[in-house]
């Protein structure tokens, strides 16, 4: 049988509507021959149980595509999100060294700051 993550929270979703798309398929369509094939193995020739195992396969395939397809639908959401933020991250490298001012400067300024810092305290204390 078809198992897949999220099979029961699409079924329990909506499972009517798989239903309703299956039952058309069969009016238009037919049934597929290897899912047909392997209900009626597996109902040991009885039409009626086939019917219901295909029934039941069919609407399984449909809820494991569909959540496949929403699954794909978030990955390229998050995709796009992350592939933003890099964007963004390089923009402001760029951007910053552009003005001039990288992470470099702002060590020598903090480290000139803390030698006018400690120099000034020195001549306070009169160290």
């Amino acid at each position: 049988m078809f198992r897949h993550p999220y099979r029961r929270v699409i079924l329990k979703m909506n499972d009517e509507h798989f239903y309703t798309m299956v039952a058309e398929e069969l009016r238009t369509v037919g049934p597929i021959a290897g899912l047909w094939a392997k209900a009626f193995a597996e109902s040991e020739g009885n039409e009626p149980r086939a019917k219901a195992l295909y029934l039941r396969y069919r609407v399984e395939q449909l809820a494991m595509a569909e959540t496949s397809a929403i699954r794909a639908r978030q990955e390229a959401i998050e995709d796009e999100k992350t592939a933003e933020l890099k964007r963004a991250e390089v923009e402001r490298g760029e951007r910053a060294k552009a003005e001039g001012f990288t992470w470099m400067h702002g060590v020598f300024v903090g480290l000139a700051l803390f030698i006018i810092a400690f120099s000034i305290y020195r001549g306070l204390c009169h160290c």
